[in-house]
């Protein structure tokens, strides 16, 4: 674990480069990400010829992450179980994912923020309406997963957020607590580098 804290000293975003992104959603859909232009908007445009393109897991991963209590971590097959929400106590779905849309509007109350996962994707322009959802959520005693796609970087990152800003703690501590309930959490280098800062901006020690 410290070697990964360690790799973030040396990170600079500044030195990435901005590249498309191709997206297959689980229905077959193809899009690529362009790139931003001047004012930072991104291009989204649907391709054709449908297909996965690859070997599907057909595994559902239900698994999920404990960030803290209420505040939960998953993938996308997650957010589009009943059984497995239902069981879990999840009354708010907190969905970061692009283009994957909230499966039981009925059930649930649901908050959609969007999010690219890539080193130079901003979390200041997403954390705020997150945040908020998250604590009306608790304020009201409910229990709220927070989703992407895989539920990996996006999700994760969102969590960890919320995590050292409401109980202070490092993102050292925050992380290794997350990880050990879903080993398949990793924040990207970017999102890292970010809590880092966020940590050191609440002025928590680690």
């Amino acid at each position: 674990m410290s070697s990964i804290f360690s790799q973030l000293k040396g990170f600079n975003r500044d030195t990435l480069k901005s590249v498309e992104t191709r997206i297959t959603t689980a229905d077959g859909k193809k899009f690529v990400e362009g790139q931003r232009d001047e004012a930072g908007v991104r291009s989204v445009e649907e391709q054709g010829n449908r297909g996965l393109g690859f070997c599907p897991d057909l595994q559902p991963d239900l698994s999920v992450g404990v960030a803290q209590e209420r505040l939960l971590v998953g993938s996308q097959d997650v957010a589009h179980h009943l059984g497995t929400l239902r069981h879990l106590g999840v009354t708010h779905v907190l969905n970061v994912a692009w283009g994957v849309p909230n499966a039981f509007p009925d059930d649930f109350t649901y908050l959609t923020v969007p999010m690219y996962d890539e080193p130079s994707e901003l979390l200041t322009s997403h954390y705020s309406r997150c945040r908020q959802f998250i604590k009306q959520a608790h304020s009201d005693g409910g229990t709220v997963l927070v989703h992407c796609n895989a539920g990996v970087s996006r999700s994760s990152t969102v969590a960890l957020a919320y995590v050292i800003e409401t109980e202070r703690v490092s993102l050292e501590l925050a992380y290794d607590r997350l990880k050990k309930s879903r080993p398949a959490i990793q924040p990207n280098p970017g999102f890292m580098s970010q809590l880092a800062d966020f940590q050191e901006h609440l002025k928590i020690q680690e």
